[in-house]
């Protein structure tokens, strides 16, 4: 009973310890409390992590919104230009064959003129009319 430690425990109740065994269980004790403290610091840690990722994540998630809607914008105006390219095109054609009805309207003004310049001409020198 030499190497014994008699003690008291939270519930009032005699116990007898043997000191290397005592020695033991409060580096036990010791070991256990530092892992705890070790583990609610990583806990910590992974909850700042997770939290970074996180806002991380939610960044990232608006850019990606913010780059589809650009790009949606993007093919709207490709396809506002196609439509206003097509349209212009048509408009040139229409003005073009306007262009070619007037310019052959003009060419046979131009004819109508001309001849009756020669008849005007032809009269005003009293020439004979017989061949027109």
């Amino acid at each position: 009973m030499d190497n014994e430690i008699i003690t008291f425990d939270e519930n009032h109740q005699l116990r007898i310890f043997d000191p290397e065994a005592l020695k033991q269980s409060e580096g036990l004790k010791q070991q256990s409390q530092e892992f705890c403290s070790k583990l609610q610091t990583f806990q910590e840690t992974v909850q700042s992590v997770l939290g970074v990722l996180e806002k991380q994540g939610d960044l990232i998630e608006n850019e990606k919104l913010m780059v589809i809607g650009m790009r949606n914008r993007v093919e709207t105006e490709i396809e506002t230009r196609d439509r206003k390219k097509r349209q212009l095109s048509q408009r040139i054609a229409e003005k073009n064959k306007e262009l070619e009805r007037l310019t052959m309207e003009l060419n046979g003004l131009l004819r109508v003129e001309h001849e009756q310049q020669k008849l005007i001409d032809r009269m005003s020198n009293n020439e004979p009319m017989d061949e027109i």
